[in-house]
């Protein structure tokens, strides 16, 4: 087998920040010197939003096969939900009237996830641990098809749960308040309960897969509650086998400057994916905020590694500290990092399968008791 000479590059830590409810802005870091750094453009998520299949033949399926409402129920439904959202005024809340809609920490990890769901359900279909049967993998893939046709920008609205509670509550047919809701069709937004939000996400920030699932599958056509929570709860599970995530305690200050207030809790995260072309997804949790590293995953420098093979998939494993954390000058902290990179090969005629493993090292400085933060990854 031809064996490829190694090869690095470093890549500018990039954080994923939102300036108003629906659009993406670049954060300034600091150059690290005496390295080769680039910088990109923070969204590149019109990729993911790519169609492979033409919706309207799935939606077509969806309904020979009697998966999602007929034509006269979705009006009906809709016709009402319309009047529903004006009833309760809600439809204010559309236009970013309410403070902090698409602001905050939860907006942020909300939409992060939003983005990476095209790839989620494409990796959750791919995996063999969790069984997906013939009317799940159609409902997924028309979710996956129609996040192609749906409004980008504006989806997911944010409203308050207490002001807006017989929105999200109605007690003949609720038992708890909703975290969320929407019409059968792909043109209406997603409301999201705030308050009942944060009660989930607290708890595993992770939730926005399952919920996304289910009203996504509201809004292709399907009507059954208990069915779309087992299938977003499937997803979640799915793709949660294929992470690993590891944490740090970045400390707040120094010597008599330390202020345990200013702590900074740091989790690397990776995404593995299971599909073909698909690359691990890397990002940082600090403190109420997420932050992606964009654009290392540079396909043509993995295909180098396959020779006059195909390029398949890469994933990176046994991810953990090397440092936990060192002053590497006044006011600045740096952790690193350490994992294997897989990338899997294949012939052009399928008949011959094989891994090229590498060496992964990402770095992180962060300024002490400040916002800061910078890194770079190197493969060798």
């Amino acid at each position: 087998m031809m064996k490829c000479k190694p090869f690095s590059f470093v890549l500018l830590l990039m954080a994923l920040m939102m300036v108003e409810s629906t659009s993406f802005a670049q954060s300034s870091f600091s150059d690290f010197k005496n390295t080769e750094t680039s910088r990109f453009e923070i969204r590149r998520f019109d990729e993911l939003f790519t169609p492979t299949i033409d919706y309207s033949d799935i939606q077509e399926s969806l309904r020979n096969e009697e998966i999602i409402l007929d034509e006269q129920e979705l009006r009906e439904r809709n016709e009402k939900f319309d009047q529903f959202i004006i009833d309760q005024g809600i439809e204010k809340v559309i236009g970013g009237d309410v403070v902090g809609n698409g602001g905050g920490s939860l907006e942020h990890f909300a939409y992060y996830f939003y983005y990476q769901l095209p790839h989620l359900i494409e990796s959750s279909l791919e995996q063999s641990l969790i069984f997906f049967d013939a009317k799940e993998r159609l409902i997924l893939r028309g979710i996956k098809e129609a996040l192609v046709e749906m409004q980008k920008e504006g989806k997911l609205v944010f409203a308050s749960g207490q002001e807006y509670s017989d929105f999200f509550f109605d007690p003949q047919v609720d038992h708890a308040p909703r975290v969320a809701k929407t019409g059968f069709g792909i043109e209406y937004p997603i409301f999201i309960n705030v308050g009942r939000a944060y009660e989930m996400v607290d708890t595993n920030h992770r939730y926005w897969i399952a919920l996304f699932v289910h009203e996504l599958g509201h809004q292709i056509g399907v009507a059954d509650h208990t069915y779309l929570d087992e299938l977003g709860n499937k997803v979640l599970s799915a793709t949660t086998f294929n992470t690993n995530n590891i944490q740090v305690v970045i400390p707040g200050g120094e010597g008599k400057n330390y202020n345990r207030k200013w702590d900074k809790l740091i989790e690397l995260t990776v995404q593995n994916y299971s599909h073909k072309n698909s690359i691990s997804e890397l990002y940082l949790r600090v403190n109420d905020q997420i932050l992606s590293v964009q654009n290392w995953r540079n396909k043509e420098v993995f295909r180098l590694s396959c020779g006059v093979d195909a390029f398949h998939s890469a994933q990176i494993e046994n991810l953990h500290w090397d440092s936990r954390g060192e002053l590497t000058r006044p006011g600045l902290f740096e952790v690193s990092a350490s994992g294997w990179l897989h990338i899997n090969c294949e012939s052009y005629d399928g008949d011959e399968h094989y891994t090229v493993s590498k060496d992964i090292k990402v770095r992180i400085l962060s300024g002490v008791g400040v916002p800061m933060l910078s890194g770079e990854i190197s493969i060798q």
